[in-house]
């Protein structure tokens, strides 16, 4: 084992240490770090010169295979093992210190008599790692115990393939929207049946809470994140320009009809961000059906009108790479289901009907782009106005053809389809309160189940929770009414 010799002043006096942080230095001479009260060692002669009173602690901690220390401000890291408190050198048992990997924490910047370490640059490094289990772990804080203040690092193992409940809403909601804010990691909550309230879900503690109304109620409506600062807010006859971070409406704008359970999707139409809201209803009962679209211009802050080639609602929109959006299904006048299928062309502004149609009628299904396959998942809904199915098929977006088949573990209409990050594609809930959930996996092209939620629920909404991979379900309706609950996958 090679030992190091740490010099420093202690009350006036230079003072001389032997220490086992060879390895230390040689971790950051080798990385670029410029180190401070600290000199490579001289070969130790004889055993007596390993020498120290001082005991040291074992800590493993295990992360992942690969660890990452990211670019940080220059920060001051203590190094509590070796004290300078000019204790007799003295032969203790020697101890290794094993770290298999790393991760960044703070630790407060507290005054101690202590050899200190200034590191001034990081870079990114691997780490070998032999043995991982297969959580996910984090260290969640940093504790002083005893009088060395030797450091305790407590963690938290993330869990997997699991429900998590948080903290009710603030109000029961069926048709209403959630929205993922990127720069706060919050969730916008709008609206629902007979409700123009909104309200933030806080990530950092899985609460909720209230924020201003919307300008009229809305429910079966749209939310849709166009710029940092704006979230249209659409439905009813109007929609709100609303400013997540500054939490005030800065416009209403007119759409051209009354509108509801109608889909919406953002697209970049001469590097202008628009928003297609495609068909729907004029009323909450769903008698006169649109084949009108409001197209919204964030630079002019304004809606133009064009038509689709079919009035549809419970249909679904899914933009694809090339910048056009896929229009399918949906139910036309009742009991009429569609499985026909249409395309908005972003450079002619027009829609163009698709020869190719579902293999199956469908309504109120869900349609998921996967770009590992380049094809959208059509999964679930109902053929007739009763049934609900458990098909699902996949459409090539590049040979804009139908390639297979297949059926899910179980039937679901009015359920959510969510993209995950690892490509893979979380469908939960039916129209009949279900607590299933399943994986539809784009390798195998065949679902399995996931865990149970812990409520029944349809009818719900399911935001991904940015880079963390996690997804809220909230709302909806349960098996005794509607639903203030919400619960998060961790996949």
């Amino acid at each position: 084992m090679n030992y190091s010799i740490i010099n420093c002043v202690q009350d006036g006096r230079l003072c001389s240490y032997y220490t086992n942080f060879s390895s230390i230095y040689a971790f950051l001479a080798s990385n670029n770090a410029s180190v401070y009260l600290f000199q490579p060692p001289p070969a130790p002669s004889t055993p007596t010169q390993i020498l120290s009173t001082l005991s040291s602690t074992t800590t493993s901690i295990v992360a992942s295979t690969k660890t990452v220390l990211t670019t940080v401000p220059t920060a001051e890291v203590t190094v509590t093992a070796a004290q300078t408190a000019g204790v007799p050198m003295t032969t203790v048992p020697t101890v290794e210190v094993t770290v298999t990997s790393v991760q960044m924490v703070e630790v407060p910047m507290t005054t101690v008599q202590t050899t200190e370490m200034l590191i001034t640059t990081a870079r990114t490094v691997e780490v070998p790692v032999t043995t991982v289990p297969t959580t996910k772990t984090i260290v969640t804080s940093v504790a002083s115990t005893s009088s060395y203040s030797t450091k305790s690092i407590t963690t938290q193992t993330l869990p997997s393939n699991v429900w998590i409940s948080t903290r009710n809403m603030t109000v029961a909601r069926i048709y209403h929207t959630s929205t993922y804010i990127p720069e706060t990691k919050n969730v916008l909550i709008t609206g629902g049946t007979g409700l123009m309230s909104m309200e933030i879900f806080i990530y950092s503690n899985k609460s909720f809470r209230k924020t201003i109304d919307m300008t009229q109620t809305r429910m079966a409506h749209t939310a849709d994140r166009l710029v940092m600062n704006v979230i249209l807010i659409s439905g009813n006859t109007t929609a709100d320009l609303y400013d997540p971070i500054r939490e005030v409406i800065n416009k209403t704008i007119s759409l051209s009809a009354r509108r509801f359970y109608f889909p919406s999707m953002p697209i970049k139409i001469n590097k202008t961000t628009n928003v297609l809201l495609c068909g729907g209803v004029t009323n909450e009962t769903g008698t006169t059906y649109l084949s009108t679209v409001d197209i919204y211009n964030n630079e002019s802050e304004s809606f133009n009108l064009t038509k689709m080639s079919s009035a549809r609602y419970y249909h679904t929109l899914t933009a694809i790479p090339n910048g056009n959006i896929i229009i399918a299904g949906g139910s036309s006048v009742k009991p009429t289901i569609l499985n026909t299928m249409e395309m908005y062309n972003s450079s002619s502004n027009s829609f163009v009907n698709l020869t190719t149609r579902m293999s199956s009628l469908r309504y109120y299904h869900t349609a998921t782009y996967i770009p590992s396959i380049q094809s959208i998942l059509f999964a679930g809904g109902s053929s007739t106005t009763s049934n609900s199915l458990n098909t699902f098929e996949l459409f090539n977006v590049t040979t804009m053809k139908f390639v297979l088949n297949g059926t899910m573990l179980t039937t679901r209409t009015a359920h959510t389809a969510t993209l995950l990050n690892n490509g893979q594609v979380l469908l939960v809930g039916s129209d009949s309160a279900t607590k299933t959930a399943e994986i539809f996996d784009p390798t195998t092209f065949t679902c399995r189940w996931a865990a149970n939620m812990s409520v029944a629920r349809g009818y719900h909404t399911a935001t991904l929770l940015g880079d963390s991979g996690q997804v809220l379900i909230c709302g909806g309706k349960g098996s005794s009414g509607t639903l203030n609950s919400c619960e998060i996958y961790y996949s």
